[in-house]
This record gives structure tokens, sequence and C-alpha cells, in this order.
């Protein structure tokens, strides 16, 4: 086990005083969905066939030029936002929190939250388009009625681009940031997490940090695309001692074509005896395996404790989506007079793409993207500097921290919203006027 990195997670400063409780129940929350809604288990339009990620034409006709001044091609990308993404990594197996939240042994809970924290390396396997930028200030709400959660994300930064996140079950809170640093080898892209998660165990006062893999895309101007996630995981309870390792397996072949996928792994207890042996791989499933007394696998007492969900039909023409992610951009008549104009589902250019209106698509990308410039260029010009809504920044020794200031469900409920930033150019009055139809 790295020394280094179990020292850089212990030193985290956290302070589950800082997560504010919700004034409004868990049960209250849930009634802000109708019983009888039922995700969209498809898109409205299937991704064209005839749609090519000519890399080597983008990165030849990109030399000499100012890349932050180009617009990605849309045909890069699936019609999700990151903030989107974010919220099927934390909501996407949160029955295994659940699951945490009713065991009584530390160390089993620690096995349901490392499973958990890899988890979201299981809805990757072909996901090779890349999610749209969030604009500064877009937010993300998710309330699922059916796994009673919710979740809201901000894009808080752009540079460098950060978002954070905070999502809640019953008895659970997870709260953190993602921020991500790159590396081109000409091959393949390395993508290297440097943000944080903090998760808090409620009825045991557990918190739980943890570090993520490295994930590499390889083959990415010649050959078949694939992705892996290796290296070393640790996941640490700061409140017991106990601490898991998790070792995602590297593929060693230079010429391979996709991953091994392999996982292993082991929980210690506070005095750093095994107690659970991890066994498996980041696409399919892991399985624990506890320790006797003595030491020894006891293989007759073996369970899954993760396994990837079923996958949708038609999923290449689906973006690889996992059916958690279908849904996740649907935007139903009941959420249209209620949610923020900051949410993703109000953005143009991604609702665009996901309708297959390609070209209109890439206008409102420039679009937004100018417009974000824009709006950049006034607050530079009158010394404003912009503040997250619904989240703070908090350093501590040395380590940024985004915690969840509170009001975003007051706010929604009580539809005061105050002054919010119309990041995506949107025509108010009409949303206005289909507001109060929808009222009457």
């Amino acid at each position: 086990m790295s020394k280094a990195l179990l020292s850089n997670l212990q030193s985290i400063k956290v302070s589950p005083s800082r997560i504010l409780p919700v004034q409004i129940s868990l049960p209250e929350l849930m009634k802000l969905i109708p019983e009888n809604y039922k995700p969209r288990t498809k898109l409205p339009h299937f991704r064209d066939a005839d749609l090519k990620l000519n890399v080597a034409k983008f990165l030849k006709d990109a030399v000499g030029k100012d890349l932050t001044r180009i617009t990605m091609p849309v045909v890069f990308s699936e019609p999700l936002s990151l903030l989107q993404r974010l919220a099927e990594e934390y909501g996407a197996y949160s029955e295994l929190l659940d699951k945490a939240v009713k065991s009584t042994q530390s160390t089993l809970r620690l096995a349901y939250v490392a499973a958990f924290a890899q988890s979201c390396y299981g809805s990757t396997p072909d996901r090779l388009y890349k999610p749209f930028n969030p604009i500064l200030g877009e937010t993300y709400e998710l309330i699922n009625r059916e796994k009673n959660y919710w979740l809201l994300s901000e894009q808080v930064s752009h540079h460098p681009p950060i978002s954070a996140c905070i999502c809640e079950g019953d008895g659970w809170t997870i709260t953190g940031h993602a921020e991500v640093k790159t590396k081109f080898w000409g091959r393949s892209l390395e993508i290297y997490p440097v943000g944080a998660q903090t998760l808090t165990i409620h009825p045991y006062k557990d918190v739980y940090v943890w570090n993520k893999a490295v994930t590499t895309i390889n083959n990415v101007i010649v050959g078949t695309k694939w992705i892996e996630h290796y290296g070393e995981m640790i996941v640490v309870n700061r409140t017991t001692g106990d601490k898991c390792k998790l070792n995602l397996e590297k593929t060693s072949n230079w010429f391979g074509s996709s991953s091994t996928a392999k996982v292993t792994g082991c929980v210690y207890d506070h005095n750093n005896n095994p107690c659970y042996h991890i066994t498996g791989t980041w696409t399919d499933q892991l399985e624990a395996i506890p320790f006797t007394s003595m030491g020894e696998l006891n293989e007759s007492e073996r369970f899954t404790i993760w396994k990837c969900a079923p996958w949708p039909e038609n999923l290449k023409e689906q973006y690889n989506y996992t059916q958690f992610a279908v849904a996740e951009n649907e935007f139903p008549s009941f959420l249209e007079p209620v949610l923020p104009i900051t949410d993703s589902r109000w953005r143009p250019d991604q609702r665009a793409f996901e309708l297959g209106q390609i070209e209109f698509s890439q206008e409102e990308k420039s679009r937004l993207e100018n417009l974000q410039r824009d709006m950049r260029k006034k607050r530079e010009e009158s010394g404003e500097e912009w503040q997250p809504r619904w989240f703070e920044a908090i350093e501590a020794d040395g380590h940024l921290a985004y915690h969840y200031k509170g009001g975003y469900w007051e706010a929604r409920i009580s539809q005061k919203w105050g002054e919010l930033p119309n990041i995506f150019g949107l025509d108010l009055d009409k949303i206005k006027k289909n507001a109060a139809k929808s009222e009457t």
C-alpha cells in the first residue's frame, strides 16, 4: 500500500459538521416527483451512424491556433453535461451506500463503500464521447424517487474547470468536486483526477475519503479506441481507522485493444488485520471473501458486493449509455416550470445534439462559448469576482474542498431564486409565459 497516498488521504481535513442539513426532509423532496413518473428508457434520437470522429483532421486544422478559442466539434460529444456524468457517478449505484448504512460491522461497511468508489468505472467501457463542458454557473439537480436520494451539482470554476456536487440519501451524504489534469502522449490521453470525495454515514458518524484511479484513452488518433482505468485506490474510514486498498490492473500489452479491467484488493481493520479480500473486474462485478480468525480465506462465505447494471438495448446508437444515463437529460413537462434557468436540461446546444440537430447544436455551442467569454470580460472590466451560488470553497492544510451552502431546495419549492445569471442566453419572457400556462 502506498504510504504517501495513505498519508495524503489521512491528512485531508474533513468537517462533517459543515454538511448543512436540508431543512426539507427526504420524504418531502421525493414528493416533488410525481408518483406515476417513469424515467425514459431510450433516447429521443439515436446517434447517426455516419457521424465520424476525425480527430486527426481536427488536430491538423488546429495547428498554430489558440485552442481555447477553438470550438470543439459537437460530433466529439455525447449529449450530457459533465455535471450529469458526475451525477451518474454518485447516483447510479447508491444502493451500495444504503447497504453500508444497514451494516453494523465497520469493515463490511467499508467493503460496500469501496465497491461504490470503484462503481463509477462500470459505466465507462465504451463511453468514448466526451461530455459537454459545463458553463460557469451551470447546475444540475436530480431527485431519484426510486432510489430515495437527491443530488445537486454546480460548475463552480472555469479556469481550472471544477464541478462541485452533493448527494444525500437515507443515512448518508456524499460531497465532492471533480477536477482533472491531463497528459497527451501521442497515442493516448491520460486523465488524472485531483478532486476529492467525502462520504458521511450518519448513524455511525463514519467519514470516508478516497482517491480515484488514472484513466487512459488509448489510440486517440489512429486505431480502435479503448479505455482503461488503472492504479491504486485507497478508501479510508477516518472515524474507525479501517482502510481498503484496491488495485486496478494496467494492461501490460502496449498493442492491446481492450483493458483487463481486473480489480483486486483487501479491507483491513484499524489494527491492519485483513478482513475481506476483494476480487473481480470494474466492467462486471466485484466479490468479497471474508478472512477467518486464522487469517485464511473463507471461500464458502464469498458473496457479490457489486454487479454492473444491465445495459440498454441499441447500446451503440445510444452513445454506449447506461440506463441511468439515458434518463438524465430528459425534460418532463412537470419540471419545466420549476427548474432554474441554469439547469443543464435548459442548455440549447446539448438539447439540439440529443435531438439529432447537429448543425444547430454546433451553432448554439459557438454562441454559448462566445457568450461565456463576453460575460467573463464584463466581470473583469468591473472588477467583479465570480462566486458560486450553492457551494463555497474551503481550504484547509493545502487541500481544497467545496461545501454546500444550503438553500437550493427551499428556493426550488418557493420559486424564489433571486437573480440567476442567464448563462444560456435563454428567452426568459417565453419561459415565464410557458410557466404561467402550466400553472393554469
